[in-house]
């Protein structure tokens, strides 16, 4: 029997270098649960202590879940916060003392948890209310030109490949808040141009009626299974 030593190395060197890229992998999941769970090297709070080791969040307070949303999504607001470019008088001075590969770490850890699902119901909105939050997410607002929110956040609202943020199950209080910072213009990142101009037509109710709308989405259980393809 004939051996190919030039195959037999190959693979070799293949099986050594998926290796030590599992390792490499292990290694940063690691280092972002221990940031999460227990805060950075300085001792400077946790993330846990306001999105829960598992990235659930707390819906009551309007604090977001993290668990399963893009990897390379968290790694850009981390960095948006931390660069001054996202505004937040809590997760800014946080972000600053995570250096790249921290902040990286943390987005790796949370992406690759799974959602669990709410540990209580969003208050009832009426449905005349869900209604109106279904008709402007999948229509938009043709008397201000509005596209419909669905063409970028897909039409579960799960995101769509990397591009957009997973908007279904969030608490409807953060994603007022957020619609409400898009509207005033506060600083978001690089998209910021875009949904500015997409929140300036969103009134009050508008704002509420599509919190309310993506709170009943349902949320995949499963981490991997996130994304609206189109």
């Amino acid at each position: 029997m004939t051996i190919n030593r030039r195959a037999c190395t190959a693979v070799l060197l293949g099986l050594s270098l998926w290796f030590q890229s599992a390792v490499a992998d292990e290694g940063v999941m690691q280092s972002g649960q221990r940031i999460v769970e227990m805060g950075d090297q300085h001792g400077h709070a946790s993330c846990a202590a306001c999105h829960a080791a598992n990235g659930a969040g707390q819906p009551a307070l309007g604090i977001p879940r993290l668990a399963g949303l893009p990897a390379d999504y968290l790694e850009r607001q981390l960095a948006y916060f931390a660069d001054g470019e996202r505004d937040s008088v809590i997760m800014a001075p946080y972000a600053k003392r995570l250096d790249a590969s921290q902040r990286q770490a943390v987005a790796r850890y949370f992406a690759s948890q799974a959602p669990q699902p709410a540990d209580t119901a969003p208050r009832a909105a009426s449905a005349e209310l869900l209604a109106h939050g279904k008709d402007i997410y999948e229509r938009g607002i043709s008397a201000f030109r509005t596209p419909a929110c669905a063409q970028c956040h897909g039409v579960r609202a799960l995101g769509v490949d990397g591009f957009s943020p997973p908007l279904a199950g969030q608490s409807p209080g953060y994603t007022v808040r957020q619609l409400e910072q898009w509207r005033s213009g506060s600083l978001r990142g690089a998209t910021g141009k875009f949904m500015r101009a997409e929140a300036a037509h969103l009134s009050d109710l508008d704002i509420q009626a599509l919190a309310s709308y993506v709170a009943t989405l349902p949320v995949p259980l499963n981490a991997s299974s996130n994304g609206d393809k189109q």
